[in-house]
């Protein structure tokens, strides 16, 4: 997995969300700006639910099951309890140094699980929406972006209190499922041209994300419209 920032810690995107606060209800203050849950799956289930409701006209395959719902939702922005990885350590590198004009190093994290997963919805319908480790899992091509990207995840549970998911690199709550993690660290002065380098092997936004946002942003980034 690449960052453009080293310091950025090993989480997925619903753990990131800094407007967002715990109480026994939901709500929003609207003062604020911050969004009050009672859990982390009821959280996840707002976004979600939110989503599908206004994804339909978007999409040809409609998801059977809610992990399906979620790595589609990921690919598209949205917060999960996912982590994306890819089985191709270059493309991977190619998001560490996405934006060669970042002054901040980078990192490329590799990491190899005890076991993996390459269907977690009967897990997921069993336990009633609740998987308890840390799963690496291997999904179907659900979309071009998974094919391209030769993506994998990291499934993270979700506290059973409402407090902070801890990160991968913290290791502990995980140790059962990393056998290995590993951290090298990409120099800021060597993004422009390592990035270049993979353009060269074919790995450009244009070709991670075959889609016409992945071919405008390709063409900005070459054009010097895009920091």
């Amino acid at each position: 997995r690449g960052q453009g920032n080293v310091r950025w810690p090993l989480l997925p995107t619903i753990a990131r969300m800094s407007n967002i606060d715990f109480q026994d209800t939901t709500s929003q203050n609207m003062e604020d700006g911050i969004f009050y849950h009672s859990s982390w799956e009821i959280l996840e289930d707002s976004l979600l639910n939110k989503f599908k409701k206004y994804s339909f006209p978007f999409i040809n395959i409609i998801p059977k099951y809610k992990i399906e719902w979620l790595i589609l939702a990921q690919h598209h922005g949205l917060p999960t309890r996912f982590l994306d990885w890819t089985t191709n350590p270059l493309k991977g590198l190619f998001f560490a140094v996405e934006n060669p004009k970042d002054k901040k190093n980078g990192v490329v994290w590799a990491f190899k699980p005890t076991v993996y997963f390459d269907d977690l919805s009967k897990i997921y319908k069993k336990k009633k929406g609740g998987i308890d480790i840390l799963a690496a899992y291997y999904p179907d091509h659900l979309n071009a972006r998974i094919i391209a990207q030769e993506s994998c995840f990291t499934y993270f549970p979700f506290p059973t209190k409402p407090v902070k998911i801890p990160p991968m690199e913290a290791i502990d709550p995980y140790s059962n499922v990393i056998m290995k993690l590993f951290k090298f660290i990409v120099l800021s002065g060597c993004k422009k041209t390592i990035k270049k380098d993979l353009s060269k092997l074919g790995i450009t936004h244009r070709t991670l994300f075959p889609d016409l946002d992945g071919l405008s942003i390709s063409i900005r980034r070459e054009y010097g419209l895009l920091w």
